[in-house]
């Protein structure tokens, strides 16, 4: 069962009233020993054409006498505020259809049902209430009972209910309250093995006709077992000068039009020989429900908004704790940002006060001095003896030097740049690998290499130079 389809369903409320053609009245159940009780009713008379009850036209004539007796039959029922309500045959076009296959989908299935009935509807489909029920289920398909209102009339009467004070939840026609009340009783009919024959229609397995005889109209079901195979209802006529002033009667059909009543009775009689009757509680039953605003399973909507109330009550608590921990979290950064500004404030005054003491002169002189002792101390280690001895042995015979530039640099130290003439770049090469065995010269690199006019190879070779004092540790 789906989420929505649980929040549809809704128990039947105890209370079911009917509005009729000169009368209301109402009838409330309860449960005692595990069988239903009449425990309430009442009836009360409308005056002569107060409500005449028709299918394509207004039924409420005097508004005023009809809610009088609706109100006056609610407070002897307790005034309930949910009622099932139980309307003339006659406000509605009953119909019997049958498709060969059903759709899965209930959307398609009312589809459907609307397509077939709405050739035989005397207003626009899309103006009509419909409800249906599965009904006989036959090697032929599945048949449907299907009740069709204009939508107009159905609010009508559940207009009547809301102005006094009840929520007509549950709209049904009489005769079929009627069937449903002889089915639910204890010797209801039924479609199991055959029963003792007797007089007793009850007990009979067999079709059987139910006549259901009112004021303004009469209706015959036909029915085997528990299950309707055929259904006409006719309005009481109302002579005026020998005529029939009646709308002619709403009868029941199978989608064949201009047959028989008669044929119509035998043939669904032969159908129902080979239906495959259903046989579980409440089957067979006629649960059709014509109403605008049918009630939902408050039970179930209590249970979700109960659920729904609990996530939001977590969510926000998250939220608030969370709330408070960045709060809390936020007023301690605040805290220690004011803490580093004040202290930075105090440094720096320190700083200018430290600076107001010192004399720029006097620093600027240390400043110098100190440059000097340094760049005194960089030169210390630097030996060019020891330079040119190191690069006589490792200089090849056709490699001549022209220039020789040291820089001192702090970041990497003593840098060389050398310029020599070559008569190919394999000399070059071979004096850069003994420079570079010797372990004194390092990152060594050609920057620029071009022949001269007498077709020697000029070649500018840069690296940086570590002197063997330099890397002898300071002695104390």
């Amino acid at each position: 069962m789906s989420l929505f389809s649980s929040l549809r369903e809704s128990t039947a409320p105890p209370v079911a009233v009917e509005i009729a053609a000169g009368r209301v009245s109402a009838a409330a159940l309860e449960w005692r020993g595990g069988q239903p009780v009449v425990a309430l009713h009442a009836i009360e008379p409308m005056p002569e054409g107060a409500l005449v009850p028709s299918l394509t036209t207004t039924n409420t004539h005097d508004r005023s006498a009809v809610m009088t007796a609706l109100n006056r039959v609610l407070d002897k029922m307790g005034r309930p505020r949910r009622i099932s309500l139980a309307i003339p045959d006659v406000v509605a076009k009953v119909s019997l259809v049958r498709f060969e296959k059903v759709p899965p989908r209930q959307v398609d299935l009312e589809q459907l049902v609307r397509w077939q009935v709405r050739k035989s509807a005397p207003f626009p489909i899309e103006e009509a209430q419909v409800a249906y029920v599965p009904g006989i289920r036959a090697d032929d398909g599945q048949e449907f009972i299907v009740s069709l209102a204009r939508r107009e009339n159905i609010n009508e009467y559940e207009q009547l209910c809301a102005e006094a004070g009840a929520h007509a939840g549950l709209v049904d026609l009489s005769t079929f309250n009627v069937i449903n009340a002889v089915l639910a009783s204890s010797g209801a009919p039924t479609t199991g093995p055959s029963a003792a024959s007797g007089p007793s229609r009850a007990q009979s397995t067999d079709d059987w006709l139910l006549v259901h005889v009112s004021a303004d109209s009469t209706s015959i079901a036909l029915l085997r077992g528990p299950q309707a195979t055929a259904a006409q209802s006719r309005r009481a006529p109302r002579r005026a000068g020998g005529r029939d002033r009646s709308e002619g009667g709403r009868r029941a059909h199978r989608s064949h039009h201009g047959r028989s009543g008669a044929a119509r009775f035998a043939r669904a009689a032969r159908r129902t020989a080979a239906a495959r009757s259903r046989n579980a509680d409440g089957a067979g039953m006629i649960r059709s429900n014509l109403s605008t605003r049918p009630f939902y399973n408050e039970r179930a909507v209590r249970f979700w908004l109960l659920v729904l109330a609990v996530l939001l009550a977590a969510a926000t608590a998250f939220n608030i704790s969370r709330v408070l921990r960045y709060s809390h979290s936020d007023t301690q950064l605040a805290m220690q940002a004011t803490r580093d500004e004040n202290r930075a404030a105090d440094l720096r005054q320190q700083a200018n006060r430290l600076r107001a003491t010192v004399d720029p002169k006097q620093l600027e002189f240390a400043s110098t001095e100190t440059r000097q002792a340094n760049e005194l101390i960089d030169r210390r280690p630097f030996s060019w003896t020891e330079l040119l001895n190191r690069l006589e042995t490792t200089l090849p015979p056709d490699v001549h030097i022209v220039a020789l530039r040291p820089k001192v640099d702090r970041k990497n130290g003593t840098v060389l740049t050398i310029n020599v003439l070559a008569r190919s770049v394999d000399d070059v090469d071979v004096f850069m690998n003994n420079l570079e065995a010797t372990g004194a010269f390092r990152s060594i690199g050609s920057r620029e290499d071009h022949f001269n006019e007498q077709g020697l190879l000029e070649s500018s070779i840069e690296s940086t130079y570590v002197p063997a004092s330099a890397k002898e540790p300071a002695k104390p």
